[in-house]
């Protein structure tokens, strides 16, 4: 061999000052090793920029990775710009159920609410018509009664000085005047009292004890914390009262408000 070393990657010739030069032999192969790696190289060299154009086509050509990006990032920016106005929209809606929640919540208070004052007026203005019409009645003998003193008098009379005959009326007035303001004050005057109880859920009866006594022309209005729940059965005695409901999957409050008239 006329060189001692060779390079490291393509094993040229490397010479040291005692080697005998053989250009014949070391160079031809020399420069085919190069010749032949220069080829390859350039091979590869070409297939890399024909794959990078290829990428770069891909990238920068029409429906590109470039232009799908920026079409993305327009519908990213609108969907961005979406999502703000359907926040503010969900906020807002948010806001309203909550109103409309609270207003149901009071609403059905006051429908039951109104039940229960509907149901005991129907028993009030049904004893009120009894008593209206005997007021009618009283009322008729009067205008007989102020009639005749009207005829029989020169000058009109004044009702405080016209006797009334109290009799087969439940008024105490002696006089027109004192039964014309107890005919207007009559009937308004009630005394209610409110007693409730706790039915648990699964039960099915529940007793409320009242001060006042349960009497025949009692105003009796049953009472439930839970809208369209009535009691199927009521039974009193002198001051007790009990009601018998469907049993509830929960605990409900229950009882009645009873006015007197007095």
């Amino acid at each position: 061999m006329s060189h001692a070393g060779e390079t490291l990657h393509y094993q040229l010739p490397q010479y040291e000052g005692t080697d005998i030069i053989n250009p014949l032999v070391d160079t031809n192969d020399a420069y085919s090793k190069i010749d032949e790696t220069m080829y390859n190289i350039a091979g590869s060299a070409a297939t890399a920029i024909q794959t990078a154009q290829e990428v770069k086509e891909e990238i920068e050509g029409t429906g590109g990775v470039d232009s799908r990006i920026s079409a993305l990032v327009t519908r990213m920016d609108a969907v961005e710009t979406k999502n703000v106005e359907q926040d503010t929209s969900i906020l807002g809606v948010q806001q309203a159920i909550q109103t409309t929640n609270g207003n149901v919540a009071t609403n059905t208070q006051n429908i039951s609410d109104l039940g229960s004052t509907v149901q005991g007026h129907t028993t009030s203005i049904q004893n009120l018509g009894t008593r209206v019409q005997g007021c009618e009645n009283a009322d008729a003998a009067l205008d007989v009664r102020v009639t005749a003193l009207e005829q029989a008098s020169p000058t009109s009379p004044t009702a405080a000085n016209v006797s009334f005959d109290n009799t087969g009326t439940h008024l105490s007035a002696t006089d027109v005047q004192d039964a014309i303001v107890e005919l207007d004050t009559d009937g308004h005057n009630l005394v209610g009292e409110l007693q409730t109880t706790t039915l648990t859920a699964g039960q099915t009866s529940a007793t409320v004890t009242f001060a006042q006594n349960i009497i025949a022309t009692t105003i009796i209005t049953p009472v439930c914390s839970k809208y369209g729940v009535s009691p199927t059965d009521v039974t009193y005695t002198t001051n007790t009262m009990t009601f018998t409901f469907e049993a509830q999957s929960e605990d409900i409050t229950v009882g009645a408000r009873i006015q007197n008239i007095v």
